[in-house]
């Protein structure tokens, strides 16, 4: 399951090219997640939360993925995207298998 946030903190669930809204789930999460939390609480919750995410992106009409947000993530998700990655020593980069699966996805 691909996540991102969009448009000024609205949650979505990334099918493909497609952003479906589940912003919702975002609102509940947080509303439940302790104050002094450190991290992000949706990313905290996701093993519970997975099911009823994938449920909320199916009913939720998709919006078209910006362009260059597209064209963006074709970039990291490249051989020299991931060199960037790794040079920078701050994330750790997909592997190879990872990287062309997610590439693929991106075409559907």
């Amino acid at each position: 399951m691909k996540l991102c946030r969009y448009d000024d903190d609205r949650l979505g669930v990334v099918r493909g090219s497609m952003v479906h809204d589940v912003t919702e789930a975002q609102t509940q999460i947080r509303a439940a997640a302790p104050y002094a939390m450190k991290g992000d609480a949706v990313i905290a919750a996701l093993p519970a939360w997975r099911a009823r995410l994938e449920e909320m992106a199916s009913k939720a009409p998709g919006k078209p993925m910006n362009p260059m947000m597209e064209e963006f993530l074709r970039f990291v998700l490249s051989r020299d995207g991931q060199q960037v990655i790794l040079d920078h020593a701050r994330y750790v980069p997909l592997r190879a298998s990872q990287a062309a699966t997610a590439r693929a996805l991106l075409s559907k």
